[in-house]
């Protein structure tokens, strides 16, 4: 999967991303979050890997949410949230790809 991006100057708002965007075009503004949001399970062998050009995204976060599932079970699936913010006017592509480990 991947993501071509534009951004220009303008107002902030956040784009939210998931593995459904699947040769996505987005148009950003200087000032807006993008989170990318992909359902993970460690236990099944496989991850995600995302690539992105350091020089025109800042990491802002990368976490990994437990979805609600009962007490004491394991295995379960959770979401993986990366958010990056643009540095720099211009168009790029993000590399969305899942692996095995």
């Amino acid at each position: 999967s991947f993501v071509a991006l534009l951004c220009t100057s303008t107002y902030a708002a956040i784009h939210i991303l998931t593995e459904k965007e699947d040769h996505a075009t987005l148009h950003i503004s200087f000032n807006d979050l993008i989170k990318i949001q992909l359902r993970t399970n460690p236990s099944t062998g496989y991850a995600w890997n995302i690539e992105y050009p350091t020089d025109t995204f800042s990491l802002s976060q990368d976490t990994i949410k437990a979805e609600p599932h009962p007490s004491g079970m394991v295995g379960f699936p959770s979401i993986r949230e990366i958010q990056l913010r643009p540095l720099k006017v211009g168009t790029t592509t993000l590399k969305v790809r899942l692996f095995k480990t």
